[in-house]
């Protein structure tokens, strides 16, 4: 089953993205804590969209391709057509407090089960994957 939301690239339009996403995955999914994660890392994703692909303009895009295996998986694409990006440059399983970003993608990398970035075609593209175990899934 597969659902595709868009926004211009605003922090409104990233939280307009967001609820629509979790709205949509709360008629599948009876978990709030798996809701709150998702919830957390496709703000992370769009919020970054805004920030380094667009440079804080609005003039851009942002789309969210969400794509469920009813009692296995989510899978959550987030796209623009911005600067071009190829994922980050060094590791993100580390936090250091000192550093002013980078946040986003740790907490993304410690949310989701599987994540890659993509450029083609003049899209940026972060996939994300989140295995759900099959008791969490409403019947």
């Amino acid at each position: 089953m597969r659902h595709t939301f868009r926004s211009k690239s605003t922090k409104c339009g990233s939280k307009q993205l967001t609820q629509e996403v979790v709205h949509t995955l709360a008629r599948f999914i009876d978990d709030d804590e798996v809701l709150q994660e998702i919830k957390l890392v496709v703000l992370e994703a769009c919020s970054n969209v805004v920030l380094h692909s667009y440079g804080g303009s609005e003039d851009g895009d942002i789309e969210v391709r969400l794509t469920i295996d009813r009692g296995s998986r989510v899978e959550i694409e987030v796209v623009d057509w911005g600067k071009p990006y190829t994922g980050p440059t060094g590791d993100v399983f580390t936090l250091h407090q000192d550093n002013e970003t980078g946040r986003g993608m740790y907490i993304i990398a410690q949310l989701v089960d599987r994540y890659h970035f993509r450029h083609e075609h003049n899209t940026n593209k972060l996939i994300m994957e989140k295995y759900i175990e099959e008791s969490l899934w409403k019947r």
